[in-house]
């Protein structure tokens, strides 16, 4: 039984990095790709960043994940759920975008029921 929660608390751990890290690259990459129409200087990319918004909501979902993964999974999973109907079904749609925002709620779930698991193993 130790193992076992020594494995889930290691998965639960590595996918909040994981979340942590996605986050950060895209949101740097939405900062830095959307300034190119407002000049590629600073002022551009403060001038992006509202579109960046998305990002900053899912890094703040994925630090809560790592000290609470049960409500920072849940966080995530739900933000995730709507990325993946807003990104895909909204516009046009990117095989690379279809993937990345499937990964969200995937690892979103997989954080949720690592703290789940972890909280009932507390309980006995």
């Amino acid at each position: 039984m130790n193992k076992t929660i020594d494995t889930v608390n290691k998965t639960r751990i590595g996918v909040s990095v994981i979340l942590i890290t996605i986050s950060i690259v895209l949101l740097f990459f939405t900062l830095i790709s959307g300034s190119e129409e407002y000049g590629s200087t600073f002022s551009g990319i403060v001038q992006n960043s509202p579109n960046a918004t998305p990002w900053v909501v899912l890094l703040i979902g994925s630090l809560i994940g790592y000290k609470r993964p049960v409500f920072g999974g849940f966080l995530v999973f739900m933000i995730g759920l709507g990325m993946f109907f807003f990104f895909n079904f909204q516009g046009n749609f990117f095989f690379t975008t279809f993937i990345i925002s499937l990964i969200i709620p995937l690892f979103g779930f997989l954080l949720l029921m690592c703290g789940y698991y972890l909280k009932k193993a507390d309980e006995k």
